[in-house]
């Protein structure tokens, strides 16, 4: 195909794009009075993203961070650079988890609105967001691809970078798309996490220069300690409990029996149920409470109604997480854990920050977000992956009966995070090397 037919190609597929963008635009906008009052928090998250708030100060730089888990990583990022350093830095994530994690980390600084959703992905809907200031420097964590965003930062002579920069497969089939090619060609600079990452940019177009091994941050990852609540009293009694974490609505079906079996096969271990979305709360609950009748959920936020939750009758087995930013300070007071994301197509969510708490970690067959992280912690016997959800019951029993075997398998996990550490140190030497910090 000559030059001519790609550039003819790319454009057809920017008047999609924007087409597209401009309909679901108009028809959520139509639509946004009903959704607030049938959905009060999707209004409220749509009308954020769509009509967004005017910021009121001029950012140096524009971080953003897709959802919970990025979202981490940003805030690990910021903690590393010198204080004050990104006090005038606007930061923006795509979902509410990721926004009420900015908002409990950065809430008590004197810029209390630099946190904002994501506005949609339209040229007028930043213009909004901005006003009349410039553009900042566009400081993307891991990979979301905003074309009129970074259109928009190029265009203003903005810089637009990738840190903890990854690439799957499915968006690998797009590398010869002349629309993509000419997305990625906006990126000034990506420090991937990893050498197949840099391989999968440079299909899309990015010369040598404009990418570097950085490592992945997630494996920097500390989680902070448990706050004293009612949570934590429950957490600290002396019964084995078992976490199922970042549990993804159409797992429910596949993992609440493997859950009621182990619940039935040890009297004593108590469930940590956490959700992965929690619009989808109540499926969660009523599968939970129909296969596990003799020992209903109790939501973590209803803990502080009992009047004693370690008194008899009143210390729930099965206990659903229905709060943000809790799941990683809970493992370290767990014997196991069975990450979500995982029994499905979803690639599954993040093991490792089960791994830094010292509990060992189980996942199912699609592994494919951390798929390099997977192999070589199963090539250390760090982590356990099972073929499908029928062996979950198996083989987390037979893990609990093994005690010594959870304590190796612990130590054999810290071992694989302690030679992988570093990212942040030097992702931050690169935000320093590109002047956005001092």
């Amino acid at each position: 195909m000559n030059a001519t037919a790609l550039r003819f190609r790319a454009f057809l597929w920017a008047i999609v794009y924007q087409s597209l963008a401009r309909l679901v635009f108009a028809l959520l906008s139509l639509a946004l009075p009903l959704i607030a009052l049938l959905r009060p928090k999707v209004g409220s998250w749509l009308r954020a993203r769509l009509w967004p708030s005017p910021i009121s100060f001029q950012p140096r730089v524009w971080l953003h961070a897709v959802s919970l888990g990025e979202a981490k990583i940003a805030m690990a990022l910021l903690d590393a650079l010198p204080p004050g350093s990104h006090d005038d830095w606007l930061v923006t994530a795509t979902t509410p988890a990721g926004y009420h994690h900015f908002k409990q980390s950065l809430g008590h600084a004197d810029r209390t609105d630099r946190i904002h959703f994501l506005p949609w992905d339209l040229p007028f809907c930043y213009r909004r967001l901005l006003g009349r200031r410039s553009w900042p420097e566009l400081l993307l964590v891991e990979t979301e691809i905003w074309p009129n965003l970074f259109a928009g930062a190029t265009k203003a002579g903005a810089r637009v970078i990738i840190v903890n920069g990854r690439l799957g497969p499915k968006t690998l089939r797009h590398r010869r798309n002349p629309f993509f090619r000419r997305i990625f060609d906006h990126l000034t600079m990506v420090g991937a996490r990893g050498g197949t990452d840099i391989d999968r940019f440079s299909q899309f177009g990015l010369p040598p220069e404009r990418m570097r091994v950085t490592g992945n941050m997630k494996f920097d990852l500390k989680a902070r300690p448990l706050a004293e609540s009612e949570l934590r009293d429950w957490l600290a009694r002396d019964k084995p409990t078992l976490v199922f974490a970042s549990i993804s609505h159409d797992e429910v079906p596949l993992l609440v029996p493997q859950a009621a079996a182990l619940m039935r096969r040890f009297p004593e271990l108590r469930l940590l149920w956490a959700p992965r979305h929690l619009e989808y709360l109540d499926q969660h609950l009523a599968a939970l409470g129909e296969a596990l009748a003799e020992a209903p959920p109790v939501l973590r936020s209803a803990l502080k109604d009992l009047a004693d939750p370690g008194s008899k009758g009143t210390d729930p087995r099965v206990l659903v997480l229905d709060t943000f930013g809790e799941l990683a300070s809970c493992y370290p007071f767990a014997k196991l854990s069975l990450i979500g994301g995982s029994f499905n197509d979803r690639g599954g969510q993040n093991f490792l920050e089960s791994l830094q708490a010292g509990t060992p970690a189980v996942m199912g067959p699609s592994t494919e977000n951390f798929r390099r992280e997977v192999a070589e912690a199963l090539d250390e016997a760090a982590i356990r992956v099972v073929a499908h959800a029928a062996e979950v019951a198996p083989v987390l029993g037979d893990m609990l009966e093994d005690g010594d075997g959870l304590q190796a398998m612990s130590r054999r996990a810290q071992a694989f995070l302690a030679r992988h550490r570093g990212a942040i140190g030097r992702t931050s030497e690169l935000l320093r090397e590109l002047k956005l910090v001092d």
